[in-house]
């Protein structure tokens, strides 16, 4: 009722200051313009007072503490029906959304009409506040959500729009979602549901260890009648339980990208949460870390489907980069390039790649380092890409040499150690004009660099013969 009569009498005020601002330039025409615009000014302070006061009241009461920790909040706005589905965890999610900062109550971002925001939970790019609150809701549920600078954007803020720090409102209608994802882009490995919701937003990583139970099941044939209705996404699998378990392992620990497990298994770790246990469809050709005994035994081909039950138990959590210091992220990327360098050593080349990502990672963003920190990182970065375009040189991956050497060489042109490296990948491309000119500037660069001047005398030889057999074809020719 307050909250009425503070809205009724805020109206009639602002109509009786238009009746005499009327009837003012009535009396007297050359009324000084100051006048109106402090009433005008005056009009609009009130609207942003009322607006901060109504928005103050709805969210004074009916909060409920969605993260345990007082950062995330949600209120229900409008309840959804009373046998509405919750959110499956990881599923594809559409919403309809208006973004305030709280402070000012400003919009920063909303939906338009007729095309709602769809999105993956737990998949990189969404804030953790989202990622916290979405899975609580029921279909058809509108709530306001009330997330904190810790689960939003933090002390960097985004753009003009979201300030450094700022807590943000979200008003949320969930329209629906679409059960199911493809781990894969070709769909080889395909998440059929989640069986047991994850907790946190806590998804396992290289090098970090992970301790989780499995087994694997051969999906069972059906008919072509039955196959239509078995597409990709479709949850009916009552086939699958009376399949017998072809391959288990309990309270099974190891640390992801060290290669002791199938690759395919640690794709399916990557779309999961900690504590998650989900379904997964994949082709047998994907896991190929089973016994050959086993695929015998069981009659299992390359383009039999298999079906694997993934439960994670525990996991070692890292905190983000966004989350510590920036001596401490400097002193991370070190530990995880050092890391890199040994498994480069030992020749495990795509295992290295992921460990100088990782180191990568955490000096992605050095907007709070001063100029010392600055030239450290930008030093750890370049070492980083030249050791990644040394793992893609081992690895014969000759276009992934020239883009990592490039990101160098844009950066410094007369990089020597880069422009050996992309040398390489041009002369194995065939490219040997260009790697010519690249390698005489290196060359000039360290005059007594043993490998760059090995490298030009072999591309010299290499050029010298295919000239005498170019001589000798027109010769033929002639003759």
């Amino acid at each position: 009722k307050k909250q009425k009569k503070r809205t009724s009498e805020g109206k009639n005020r602002r109509k009786e200051k238009r009746i005499i601002k009327v009837r003012s330039m009535e009396e007297s025409p050359n009324i000084d313009i100051n006048i109106q615009e402090e009433n005008i000014s005056q009009e609009k302070k009130e609207d942003e007072q009322q607006n901060k006061y109504l928005l103050e009241k709805d969210i004074e009461e009916g909060w409920e503490d969605i993260s345990e920790d007082g950062l995330v909040l949600k209120k229900i706005l409008k309840a959804a029906p009373a046998d509405a589905e919750q959110v499956p965890a990881c599923c594809e999610v559409i919403v309809d959304y208006v973004g305030r900062v709280e402070a000012t109550n400003k919009i920063f971002d909303k939906t338009k009409e007729d095309d709602p925001f769809v999105f993956r939970l737990g998949k990189p790019g969404i804030i953790m506040g989202w990622e916290v609150a979405i899975p609580k809701m029921k279909k058809g549920e509108t709530s306001l959500i009330k997330i904190a600078p810790e689960y939003a954007y933090g002390k960097r803020g985004f753009g003009d729009s979201i300030p450094p720090n700022a807590t943000l409102l979200f008003k949320v209608t969930l329209l629906g979602w679409n059960e199911g994802q493809n781990v894969t882009n070709d769909g080889s490995i395909y998440k059929i549901r989640v069986l047991e919701r994850g907790v946190d937003y806590v998804k396992p990583q290289t090098p970090l260890w992970v301790k989780i139970n499995y087994s694997i099941k051969k999906e069972k044939k059906i008919d072509n009648e039955d196959d239509n209705n078995n597409e990709e996404g479709n949850n009916n699998n009552n086939n699958i339980d009376d399949e017998e378990i072809i391959e288990s392992r309990e309270d099974f620990k190891f640390v992801i990208g060290e290669e002791v497990v199938s690759h395919s298994l640690e794709l399916m770790l990557g779309s999961m949460l900690n504590k998650e246990k989900s379904l997964f469809r994949l082709k047998a050709k994907e896991y190929n870390f089973m016994d050959p005994l086993v695929t015998k035994k069981y009659g299992i081909n390359e383009e039999d489907n298999l079906i694997m039950t993934v439960e994670i138990l525990d996991m070692d959590p890292e905190r983000p980069y966004w989350e510590l210091s920036s001596t401490d992220q400097i002193g991370a990327a070190k530990k995880r390039k050092e890391e890199g360098n040994q498994l480069f050593r030992d020749g495990k080349y795509r295992v290295a790649i992921t460990r100088y990502n990782k180191a990568k990672e955490y000096i992605s963003s050095d907007a709070d380092y001063n100029n010392q920190e600055k030239q450290q990182a930008k030093e750890i970065e370049t070492s980083i890409y030249l050791n990644i375009a040394a793992c893609e040189i081992k690895r014969e991956s000759w276009k992934e040499v020239i883009q990592t050497t490039d990101k160098v060489l844009n950066e410094n042109p007369l990089h020597a150690k880069a422009l050996y490296r992309k040398s390489q990948a041009l002369i194995s491309l065939g490219d040997w004009e260009e790697a010519e000119g690249l390698l005489e500037q290196a060359k000039i660069l360290q005059p007594n660099d043993k490998n760059i001047i090995k490298l030009s005398n072999k591309l010299q030889k290499m050029i010298k013969r295919n000239e005498n057999k170019q001589k000798q074809i027109y010769k033929n020719l002639f003759n």
